[in-house]
């Protein structure tokens, strides 16, 4: 059975009460071919009424330098997305990352030390959902 318009927009908006940000402002890096971008970037974007900047492509140095100049609160990836930006931020730790707000990856379960260097990358919270049926989040 397809998915309505009302149904899409009806289950972003649950979901932007667990995954709020203010502002709302998403870095997409992902194909966009596939329900995990298209629902958990564009459609929660345009629900939250938030800003979303689009990359061509996965670049870990140009979602990092993104989201320092535009302020960005909101990033959805995979691990090895976030186990490649912790590596360029290593690399350059003079980022300006203090505008995160949610980390939200899906996929596979990200290994504890790298979880860890995700957590000190921002000031809020982090999501891990993986197998669609596990999720762990902190506040």
């Amino acid at each position: 059975m397809p998915i309505t318009q009302y149904g899409l927009a009806h289950n972003y908006w649950w979901i932007l009460s667990e995954r709020y940000c203010d502002p709302f402002r998403l870095v997409a890096s992902s194909p966009m071919n596939h329900l995990a971008m298209l629902g958990d970037a564009v459609a929660l974007a345009t629900v939250a009424g938030g800003a979303m900047i689009v990359l061509e492509r996965f670049d870990p140095l140009a979602v990092l330098r993104t989201i320092e100049r535009e302020s960005i609160t909101y990033v959805k990836g995979t691990p090895t997305h976030y186990l490649l930006m912790i590596e360029a931020a290593g690399e350059r730790p003079d980022f300006d990352l203090s505008s995160l707000q949610y980390l939200y990856w899906s996929g596979a379960p990200i290994p504890r030390k790298n979880c860890l260097a995700t957590r000190s990358m921002m000031r809020r919270r982090w999501v891990e959902a993986f197998l669609a049926t596990t999720i762990w989040a902190t506040r």
